[in-house]
């Protein structure tokens, strides 16, 4: 869930589609998703190549660091303080359902709807899995659950 909400919590003016690439870069402070690749920009106009991303079938994003965004010891640490921010809502949610980002209202048009419809998507997941209703502490940690540890860890991570 973390990288999908990182993706969408970026600049884009676009509908994207499912199983195209994407870029994501930063300019300043801002990041904005791309469908130009960092090679077709005749001149620089980004700060940062991030990586490249790819909107899944189950509309959950990947993003793959660029070489250089891997190596910045910088952006890692804000990338582990998102991560942990992501946590302490899912630990503060009642239930892991609870947390998901069925309407977000300071995201723009397209973002917002794909929020929802990845909230949508791990809400299902989580239901077939057994652990929607279950608290981030129970999902996590109760050894009855052991098998849903693995789904729970790749939604904060992911």
């Amino acid at each position: 869930m973390f990288t999908s909400m990182f993706v969408l919590e970026s600049r884009f003016s676009f509908k994207p589609v499912r199983g195209r690439k994407y870029w994501l870069y930063r300019y300043g402070e801002r990041f904005q998703l791309s469908p130009v690749f960092p090679q077709q920009w005749s001149v620089p106009t980004f700060d940062q190549v991030i990586g490249c991303c790819e909107l899944h079938d189950d509309l959950a994003w990947t993003l793959e660091l660029s070489e250089e965004t891997a190596r910045d010891a910088v952006f890692l640490a804000y990338i582990r303080t998102r991560r942990e921010t992501l946590e302490q809502v899912l630990q503060a949610s009642p239930t892991l359902e609870a947390a998901l980002p069925v309407y977000v209202a300071s995201l723009p048009f397209y973002q917002r709807v794909f929020a929802s419809a990845l909230a949508n998507s791990l809400g299902r997941s989580m239901q077939l899995a057994g652990i929607a209703q279950l608290n981030y502490q129970q999902a996590v940690y109760d050894s009855e659950y052991g098998r849903q540890i693995s789904l729970i860890r790749s939604i904060s991570n992911g």
